[in-house]
């Protein structure tokens, strides 16, 4: 994704993105456990409604 990201920001087209994205892509580390814990908080919310 990374690499992609730094395409779309170097053609110029995507200012916001570049302003958004300028220190680096936040939670680039972190991508597998953060989208674990929404997946899981997820699942959790929709056994609470059950």
């Amino acid at each position: 994704m990374q690499p992609y990201l730094r395409t779309l920001i170097d053609s110029g087209e995507f200012p916001h993105l570049a302003l958004m994205l300028g220190d680096g892509i936040p939670g680039a580390d972190d991508n597998f456990e953060r989208g674990l814990r929404w997946l899981l908080d997820g699942v959790a919310g929709d056994l609470r409604l059950s």
